[in-house]
């Protein structure tokens, strides 16, 4: 229900503020031993830009074993039918693939799951996770020199009128 509605102006001023009652400190969750390849490859990616948000723990684990063993069945089964190709011979001539419908209910499991994870820019909006390249060092900027009455536009708009 919480993500329906437009996506929140990140300055808007609200007036039904959640208060926070808990923080949870964001921990890095142990990948599966028996997850590797593909899988494993998509769960560092995750869980390294989830650190970085600070929108990760132990307890979202079931979540990103998910996400992650769809993602490598996902680019499986898109590797094979770019071999076979999208249409097959059946017994009534040319025929969608088998493969091409199951990349698509892939695909329909991985948007489902994405809000969740925040890989929606709706999804960061909503957590809170503003996007933009990281502050850096504020650069120093000389003041500029104040304009001569000759360059004041001001000035010459008084002579006009």
């Amino acid at each position: 229900m919480g993500t329906r509605g437009r996506v929140p102006n990140p300055n808007a001023q609200r007036r039904n503020i959640k208060m926070v009652t808990s923080i949870i400190e964001a921990k890095r969750p142990e990948h599966p031993r028996e997850m590797g390849g593909e899988a494993l490859a998509e769960w560092k990616r995750v869980v390294d830009c989830l650190m970085e948000m600070g929108a990760m723990h132990t307890a979202d684990r079931a979540l990103l074993i998910q996400h992650c063993t769809l993602w490598a069945e996902w680019v499986e089964v898109d590797a094979q039918l770019r071999k076979s190709g999208r249409l097959v011979n059946g017994p009534n001539g040319l025929e969608s693939s088998p493969l091409w419908k199951l990349r698509r209910e892939l695909s329909r499991d991985l948007v489902a799951l994405a809000p969740m994870i925040g890989h929606t820019p709706a999804a960061r909006l909503r957590s809170g996770v503003l996007q933009g390249d990281k502050p850096k060092a504020k650069p120093v900027v000389a003041e500029p020199a104040a304009p001569t009455p000759a360059e004041d536009p001001r000035r010459l708009l008084r002579m006009v009128q």
